[in-house]
Formats: structure tokens, sequence, C-alpha cells
């Protein structure tokens, strides 16, 4: 199924190994960052995804319940993990949400890294077939 691509997106992913990538959609192709924990430059990429690819991205986001973020999830227990950020608009749509070491729909860990809830995991695959299957975990 063929859809349009968005009009704005931005995600960011830190890991806790200090690991980092950026998405970011400008001028008809998205921009793929990895950073290594010294936050040096280890790879960049253009992707002209298809119209198709766009349509399973949209049509992979909807078990993540995307639109429906909050703007923030913390987990104020835990130090170190996974913080993140996106910045999705398409038409009049639109999600802005925050993370650290907190997830959309999950619950956070008494102790120790909260892991990706579902929804979160959902949305990183969803990613990851748009961008080919580069990492961004």
């Amino acid at each position: 199924m063929a859809a349009p691509p968005p009009d704005e997106l931005r995600v960011s992913l830190t890991t806790p190994s200090g690991v980092s990538y950026n998405l970011d959609w400008k001028d008809g192709s998205l921009e793929y960052r990895a950073y290594n924990e010294h936050f040096d430059p280890t790879r960049m990429e253009r992707i002209e995804p298809s119209l198709e690819s766009w349509g399973t991205f949209w049509q992979g986001l909807g078990p993540a319940d995307i639109w429906n973020w909050q703007a923030r999830y913390l987990n104020p227990s835990e130090a170190d993990g996974i913080q993140w950020q996106i910045t999705i608009r398409l038409g009049d749509r639109q999600v802005r949400s925050y993370g650290d070491n907190a997830f959309p729909g999950g619950e956070l860990a008494p102790e120790g890294v909260s892991a990706p809830s579902p929804k979160f995991e959902v949305f990183q695959q969803a990613l990851k077939h748009l961008v080919g299957g580069l990492p961004l975990e």
C-alpha cells in the first residue's frame, strides 16, 4: 500500500552503552546517523524510502498506538539506560514524545534498566524496516 512520507520525522535513541542513532527526514530523504559512545560519527546514510515503504511503516505503527503517546516517559530511579525522543508529523496528526528509561505502555522496573515496552519495540521494528535493517537499538 502506497502512502505519503511524513511532513516531519525526527528520532534519536541512546543505548545504555552510549551508542546513539539519529534519523531525520529532510529534503525528500531520511538521514541516518550512528555515533559511538564518545559521540564520534560511525555511519551516515541517506535513505529514500518508496511510497510503498512509507505505507508499510504507517501500517506497522498501528499496534504501537503512536499517535496517543504521552509527551514524557520518565523513570527517575534509573540513571543509565535508554533515552529516546521522537517527533512525527503527518498532516494533522502529530506526536512529540521523550523517554528516559521508560516507554509507552510499559511498566517501570523496580530496579535495573526498564526494558522497552511492546509498543516501543513495534515502533523500533517499523523504523528498522523503513531504513533497510540499519541498526537502531
